[in-house]
Parts: C-alpha cells; sequence; structure tokens
C-alpha cells in the first residue's frame, strides 16, 4: 500500500500515486512567483537616510581648550565652550550628510535571482568640527594678538640666535 502526499490517505497496492494536484498548485505558485515585479524576493530595494552628527560635550571641550590653547595661548574660558560648542552643534544641525542606495536582482535567465546592479551615492556635507572651531577662534582678536606677538617672538630669537653665531668662535 502506498501513500498520497495530497491527503495522506492510503492507496490501494496496484494503483499508482497521483501528484498532479500537488504538482498543480507548486506549478501556479512558482509561475506567480517566477520573476520580473511579481516576486517578493527579487524586486528592487531602496535605501535613503539622512544623518546629523553631534560632537559630544566632553569632545567639544577637549577640542576647544586645545585650540585655544594653540592659537591664544589660554584655555577657554567656560562661557567660550558655551559659545563655540553652541555654534558647532547648530552647523552641524544645519548640514546632515545624505546616502542613498539600490539593489536590483536578475528575474530572467541564467542569472536568476542572482544580484544585478547595486548603486549607493553619499553625500557627506557634514561639518568637519576641528577646521570649524579653528576659523572661528582665529577670528578672534586674542587669536590675532597671540600670533602677532607670537611671530614678533619669533623674529626677536632669530636675530638673537643670528648675534650669537656672529661672535661664537
Amino acid at each position: 500500500m502506498a501513500i498520497s502526499p495530497a491527503g495522506m490517505t492510503e492507496v490501494p497496492a496496484g494503483q499508482g500515486v497521483s501528484l498532479t494536484p500537488v504538482q498543480t498548485k507548486f506549478n501556479a505558485a512558482q509561475t506567480a512567483l517566477g520573476g520580473g515585479t511579481n516576486n517578493a524576493y527579487f524586486t528592487p530595494s531602496y535605501s535613503d537616510s539622512t544623518n546629523t552628527a553631534q560632537t559630544s560635550q566632553p569632545d567639544i571641550m577637549s577640542m576647544v581648550n586645545s585650540l585655544m590653547q594653540q592659537l591664544t595661548g589660554r584655555f577657554a574660558t567656560p562661557e567660550e565652550i558655551q559659545y563655540l560648542g553652541g555654534k558647532l552643534l547648530a552647523a552641524e544641525a544645519a548640514n546632515p550628510s545624505h546616502s542613498s542606495g539600490s539593489v536590483t536582482y536578475q528575474d530572467t535567465g541564467i542569472g536568476f535571482g542572482k544580484k544585478g546592479q547595486t548603486t549607493n551615492a553619499s553625500t557627506n556635507v557634514g561639518v568637519d568640527p576641528q577646521s570649524f572651531l579653528t576659523s572661528l577662534i582665529q577670528g578672534t582678536a586674542d587669536a590675532r594678538s597671540y600670533g602677532a606677538a607670537s611671530k614678533y617672538f619669533d623674529l626677536m630669537q632669530q636675530s638673537d640666535n643670528k648675534f650669537r653665531s656672529a661672535f661664537s668662535g
């Protein structure tokens, strides 16, 4: 006695088992999902995202103090950190980075179901925190006077070194 896969009923010995109803349903499902836009597995996929990078408060404090030391010769005051940090966060919020992509699949022929064309596009217009803060600090009177004093000191030192080398032995 054989068992029929369709209804799982016993079939008397000597009679063949017909898979026609099951095969017909399978063929219909395969045809419905066969390819093109009807196939849920092979339709193109798209992604689109916008990312706003925000510098953390400890990073802002560290960068501002480091740049102030380099450009003005002193540490930043809490008010300066708050002001410059606010400017940086506002600039980052106004300039997000954007990325998008798509994936298509081959829906016919020998490569049926394989990944086809993939495209990715990225627009990084975000703000570089280091450069942004440097440009803000360089525009202050403290940075300009510190820069001028540093240049004057360097010139005096070079002059002194020339004077010493002229009288050394």
